[in-house]
Parts: C-alpha cells; structure tokens; sequence
C-alpha cells in the first residue's frame, strides 16, 4: 500500500505527519519525504524520482515495469480525495488533455484509481523548462522567438477550442519548452485541470458559479467576475497576458490582493505595452492590446484569428530587402531597307556578332565564321539580310590570308556587273 508523503528531521532522521512543521526534539525545521518515490502504483509504474508540485496533485518520473518507456505520473493529493468536486476535476484533466491530440499538447497515456484509492495520470514525459522559468531568467523575449512561440501554443489550442474545450487555466507554468533557447524550440501546452467541456449532458459545473477558478494575474474579465458561461475567447484574454509579460517582463495587472487583480482585468485599462517596451513594433502592439480587450467581442475570435495578426505585425526579413529591377536596355535597330547604305556598314553590322570566339583553357581562341555561299545575287544587293550572312570579303578576312587573287577577282565581277 502506497503512503502519502510525510516530513522528517535532517538531525535526528524521525519521522513526523505531514502537518507538523517542527522537530519536537531539537526544534529543527522539518523537511517532506516522499514515500511514492520507489513504490509501485498499481502493480506496473515504478516511481522514480520526484519532478514537482502543481495544485492538485505531486508529478513524478517513473517507468512503466512491462514496456519500460519512461512516463510522468501525476497523483491527486490526499487531502483532495474527500473532496468530489477536486476528484472531478482531476478526471476531467485526464479526459480534456486526452482529447486534444496535437503535438504541441501534452499526451495522457492513462488514469486509473488503485485498490487504495489513488488517483493518477499517467502523461507522456517531458524534459523542458516552463516558460515561466525562462521569464525569470530572461526576462524579456525576442518578438521574433516570442511569435515562434505563440504560433505553437495557438495550434494546440485551435485543437481544443474546436472540440468545445476551454483551458481556462493559461500561464507561463503551464506551458512547458523543450530545448528552451535553441533553434528547434518546442512547446507544450500541460494542465488542463481545470478545462471545460462543452457539451449536452456533461458533468455538473464544477468550476462552480460566482468562483473565479485560475491564476488571478492572467485571468479574463468575464473569469473574473465569475460568470457561468465561457468560451474560447476567455483563452484569448490570457494569451494576451502572456504576450504581454514575454514582450514587456511584466504582466498588466498584479495588485497585491487578489481581489484588487481581478478587479483592474474587469475595470482598468492596461499600460501600453510600447511605454514599457519601446522596441515593440507599434502593429504587433495592437494586436495585443486588442486579445486583451474586456469584451469578448472586441478581441480576436479565434486563436488562429489571433495567430494570423501576430504573424503579419512584425516585419520579415524579406521586407528588408531592396527589390534591384534590371534595366531593360533596348539595342538601336538599324534600318537596312534605305538604297543609301552603304555595303560596308552593313557588313559591318552584320559581321561583328557573325564572329563568335569560342576560348578553350591553355589555347588560342579559335575564330569561327559564319559559311554561306549564297550572299548576293548579280545586283550585289543583299539576298538574305539574317545576320549570319556578310560580305564575301569580310568574311575572307577572317579566315588566313591565302587565295587574294581570288578574293580582288570577284570584287571586280560586283564592280562589272553594275
């Protein structure tokens, strides 16, 4: 039988319950112990080692004793088991995760309730960072990376808003990186504890009436204010908050009592992101603005809607370059219909591209000529006025000097003929 976890005393190693804060002895502060870590949880995962802490329940790393694939597994707190509305919700995780199966959202791989009643999840393993840790760190995101990143987180989502799934839970905590830093950079959207599901007969309503459930800084105003009816467009508002806080390190609202938060999501009117930020394109500033409206209607109304402005509010790299148009340089055409031109400068024109040089490595240019025995009839006048034809003389002169007799002989047969 499995054990919740308990706290001992580094000193004098005595164990005590999980309340106590104490040693007894020695008045040292107790730590928690983790009594899973080792243990089988129903007779095939064996956890390994403890990954972290979320609201409702303890994520361990373990491996499954059959397959042996490395798997994360999340267990229900204790406490939470007499609770039938935090049990409800924790299935409903398992169902709304499972349901939206796209790569940029985590896998649920199994549920169950052991013979001891222990709820678990059993989810695919990631090794990542969430973005919160990398806000910490960084503080503030290249627009470029922040829109890569967005583009994936919006993907996953388009998934579940079109099976009537609502996150309502969105913040950097819940979406995880893999590879945070690099070019090939992956994201996961994780916890959809507390999501819901539209549908006829569904569950009762157990984000409850008139309770704002969620994360207070990224909250929507309708969330806030803690209406019944939701839809996708509550996502909306909180990936407006997160593109604010990645672009500027700060979210909008974040006063020091809840109560005072939600109040400013429903009321205030947001700092512009550029007074922060003045290294923010003025479009990409709009759009956020805009999916942090307090009216549904006024924002985006779709992720992909959302996604699509992102995308066009910052300018590419092609938009930098400088289209270079090549000139069109038109060549003078030479009119040889005129009886007054000459006989040499049309042999002219029409000799030079007659001859084309054709070079060879290490060798002499070798002259190519163009050969056509039929130039002139008796007239001397052109018979063929194609550029490849010249005068008989021009032509000879491109070849070696030999056979001048010849050549001076039928120059003076033109000159007769006239």
């Amino acid at each position: 039988m499995l054990q919740s976890s308990s706290k001992s005393c580094s000193k004098c190693g005595e164990s005590f319950v999980e309340t106590a804060l104490y040693c007894p002895r020695d008045g040292t502060s107790l730590i928690k112990e983790d009594t899973f870590i080792g243990k089988v949880l129903d007779s095939k995962y064996k956890i390994e080692s403890f990954i972290g802490e979320g609201g409702m329940g303890n994520v361990y790393q373990a491996k499954h004793l059959h397959i042996g694939f490395p798997v994360a597994i999340k267990i229900l707190h204790k406490k939470l088991l007499t609770d039938p509305t935090a049990v409800e919700r924790f299935r409903r995780e398992a169902r709304s995760a499972r349901a939206v199966n796209h790569p940029n959202a985590i896998q649920i791989m199994d549920f169950g309730i052991t013979s001891d009643n222990i709820l678990y999840i059993v989810m695919e393993l990631i090794i990542g960072i969430s973005l919160q840790k990398v806000l910490e760190k960084e503080t503030i995101l290249n627009a470029v990376r922040v829109i890569k990143l967005m583009r994936q987180i919006c993907l996953a989502l388009d998934v579940a808003h079109r099976k009537s799934i609502v996150h309502r839970d969105l913040k950097p905590d819940n979406i995880l990186i893999i590879n945070a830093g690099t070019f090939s950079e992956t994201v996961k959207v994780i916890d959809f504890s507390i999501a819901k599901i539209k549908q006829t007969g569904d569950d009762p309503n157990i984000t409850r009436d008139n309770i704002a459930v969620g994360t207070p800084q990224y909250l929507s105003p309708e969330q806030a204010q803690g209406l019944k009816e939701l839809d996708h467009r509550a996502d909306i508002y909180s990936l407006g908050i997160i593109l604010y806080q990645m672009l500027t390190g700060t979210v909008p609202f974040n006063s020091k009592t809840t109560a005072m938060t939600l109040l400013q999501h429903i009321q205030a009117k947001p700092k512009a992101p550029r007074e922060i930020n003045p290294n923010i394109p003025i479009a990409l500033e709009k759009v956020i603005l805009k999916a942090i409206a307090k009216t549904p209607s006024s924002r985006q109304q779709t992720v992909l809607e959302l996604l699509e402005e992102l995308e066009l509010s910052i300018p590419t790299p092609e938009s930098f370059a400088t289209k270079l148009d090549t000139p069109i340089i038109k060549k003078e055409v030479k009119d040889f219909s005129s009886k007054e031109s000459k006989e040499a400068e049309i042999a002219t024109e029409l000799a030079i591209p007659a001859i084309k040089i054709k070079t060879t490595p290490n060798k002499t240019p070798v002259v190519k000529t163009t050969d056509n025995k039929d130039l002139f009839q008796k007239s001397g006048k052109l018979f063929n006025e194609s550029k490849n034809n010249i005068l008989p003389a021009l032509q000879d002169k491109a070849k070696p000097k030999k056979g001048f007799l010849k050549r001076v002989f039928s120059w003076f047969r033109v000159i007769l003929s006239n």
